[in-house]
C-alpha cells in the first residue's frame, strides 16, 4: 500500500499538491507559491543543513545552530501555509494524508 503526498513545483512561483494512494491519484490545480523565508533565514537554513550538519566533529557554532533549530517549527508552519494557501482541495489532500496512519507514508 502506497500513500504519498507529493509537492511539485512546476515553477518557483507555483506548486501542485498531489496525493497518491495505491493506484488513486488526486491533485490540486497549480497554486501560487511564494517562499515564506527571508534571505537571511534562507542563508541560516542552508548553513544549518550543509555546514553544521556536515561538520559535527569539527569546531562549529553550536549556539548559532540552536538558534536556527529553535526557528524550524515556525518556518515549517510558514512553509505549509505558503504551499496550501486558501485552496480547499490542497488542504483536503493534506488532511487525508495526515488522517491515514499507514506505515510508510511518504512526503516528497
Amino acid at each position: 500500500m502506497t500513500l504519498e503526498l507529493n509537492l511539485r513545483f512546476p515553477t518557483p512561483e507555483q506548486v501542485v499538491v498531489r496525493l497518491i494512494e495505491d493506484d488513486d491519484h488526486n491533485e490540486s490545480q497549480s497554486l501560487p507559491f511564494r517562499g515564506p523565508l527571508a534571505p537571511p533565514d534562507q542563508q541560516d537554513l542552508q548553513w544549518y543543513l550543509e555546514v553544521y550538519a556536515a561538520q559535527y566533529a569539527a569546531d562549529v557554532d553550536d549556539d548559532r545552530a540552536q538558534r536556527i533549530a529553535d526557528k524550524l517549527p515556525g518556518w515549517g508552519e510558514a512553509l505549509l501555509a505558503a504551499v496550501l494557501g486558501d485552496d480547499v482541495k490542497a488542504r483536503r489532500l493534506f488532511d487525508r494524508f495526515l488522517e491515514r496512519r499507514k506505515p510508510g507514508r511518504l512526503l516528497t
